[in-house]
């Protein structure tokens, strides 16, 4: 285990009666270091190391990584995955420089670090892989600056917590939401009202999910709050886009509808004049039945008092100035008119 240098200033100060004032500052050494053997990798910012043939807990300085809890079963987003990244870059027995900044442990006795393989910052490798973020723990800025470039890296190529490697993580958030945007912004607008009111309904449900996105970039707390907050700027660029989509949509909507029913009246009053022209048709054709009726009528009324006013048969008048036919008659037919103007049919007697 690392002992603390101490940096001692001594100022001799003559003063009044030859005494001797003495200022001694103890403080913690920066930059010293260590060698150590790995022994086992605990998380994706934790190790033990074996130093002077003991074991001692260490912490990689400036970074932290999602906790891996699995035998409890509450491993945060990318937990598993950040440990197994570290024991790969860290196996057992690997040998190990230990660089400290100016605050040695933590408030757990774990010794803070930043841990080497000959040349190399492996707390820098996993900022870069995405496997966790840049923190600093009391005074210790030491290694700061490198993590947050590396982690600017990771961003920009979407690894780890940036990426869509787990549907938990920012970048699959972010990747999922902006799908069903591109759905709803993309989707042809329907002729018809009811294909609109469908395309509306679907667009509402996407502007809905963006709250559900943020909580999902909440629920990643292990990454820090500027962090998430650019991915939430994302989701809320989208949303705008979406609720412009929707207007956009409502108003066609709303000039389907106007434009259906203005085509509705139009096919009604249509239906309506055929109504009419037929039945003002049929009234015609109706009249100029009857008056074809009323002609043939009167037709065969004349015809039958001119064929009535000659006796075939020579009777006499006996009829009262009608017809002098004096034999059996059938008043059911036609041909003859008698005296009376009753229309009547000749017919042997029995």
């Amino acid at each position: 285990m690392p002992i603390p240098f101490i940096a001692a200033t001594v100022a001799a100060v003559l003063a009044l009666g030859g005494g001797v004032a003495v200022t001694v500052a103890v403080v913690n050494e920066a930059n010293s270091h260590d060698q150590a053997v790995i022994e086992r990798v605990i998380d994706g910012d934790t190790v033990d190391v074996r130093m002077d043939g003991k074991v001692q807990r260490v912490r990689l300085l400036n970074i932290n990584a999602p906790e891996d809890n699995r035998a409890r079963g509450v491993s945060e987003c990318l937990g598993p995955e950040a440990t197994a990244a570290l024991a790969e870059l860290l196996p057992k027995g690997a040998e190990v420089t230990l660089r400290y900044d100016s605050e040695h442990y933590d408030r757990y006795d774990r010794l803070l670090a930043g841990v080497f393989v000959d040349d190399t910052l492996v707390n820098v490798q996993m900022a870069r892989a995405g496997f966790v973020v840049p923190m600093v723990v009391g005074d210790n800025t030491r290694f700061i600056d490198d993590v947050e470039s590396a982690v600017a890296d990771a961003k920009e190529n979407q690894a780890g917590i940036f990426g869509a490697s787990l549907p938990c993580t920012l970048g699959a958030s972010v990747a999922t939401y902006r799908s069903q945007v591109e759905t709803v912004v993309s989707a042809p607008t329907p002729p018809d009202s009811a294909g609109i009111a469908e395309v509306v309904g679907t667009t509402a449900v996407v502007l809905g999910a963006a709250d559900s996105a943020d909580l999902a970039i909440d629920a990643v707390g292990w990454v820090t709050p500027d962090l998430r907050a650019s991915y939430k700027e994302e989701v809320a660029d989208m949303r705008m886009e979406v609720r412009e989509a929707k207007v956009a949509q409502e108003a066609s909507f709303t000039s389907a509808v106007a434009r259906e029913k203005a085509e509705a009246e139009r096919i009604a009053a249509e239906e309506a004049a055929r109504v009419a022209a037929e039945k003002a048709a049929a009234e015609q054709a109706a009249a100029a039945q009857a008056a074809a009726d009323q002609a043939a009528r009167e037709a065969a009324q004349r015809r039958s008092t001119s064929t009535g006013s000659t006796n075939p048969s020579g009777g006499g008048s006996g009829d009262g100035g009608g017809s002098t036919y004096t034999g059996c008659r059938n008043y059911n037919g036609y041909g003859m008119i008698d005296t009376k103007g009753r229309h009547f049919a000749p017919i042997p007697c029995p």
